[in-house]
């Protein structure tokens, strides 16, 4: 749908790549390097909220995921600190449309 795709762009745009809008984008790949910690998914769940209610007000987040998957074959509570998976299940009121986005990044 427009509205995934929309919401997708937004997620994968880098700030400064919108010429017309610097500000625009979450930037994803920019987390490609940094350290995976608490609070670097804290960081990128209040980024992805903040620009989805600049910039895409008319989606209603009703949840936001941003995890990192346990070890294949590791001991329970290993987690693998290369990838992050983020899940966003969203509304559009104005659609009566609800539907999920999940997007798996490597760190």
């Amino acid at each position: 749908s427009l509205v995934r795709f929309h919401l997708t762009n937004l997620l994968l745009t880098n700030p400064g790549e919108k010429i017309s809008d610097p500000d625009y984008g979450v930037g994803l790949r920019k987390y490609l390097f940094e350290n995976n910690t608490a609070g670097t998914l804290e960081t990128i769940k209040n980024r992805i909220r903040s620009q989805v209610s600049t910039y895409l007000p008319y989606i209603s987040i009703l949840q936001l995921d941003v995890s990192s998957p346990p070890v294949a074959g590791g001991l329970p509570g290993d987690i693998d600190e290369a990838r992050v998976n983020i899940r966003i299940k969203y509304s559009v009121p104005s659609a009566n449309v609800v539907s999920d986005l999940t997007i798996p990044l490597s760190l």
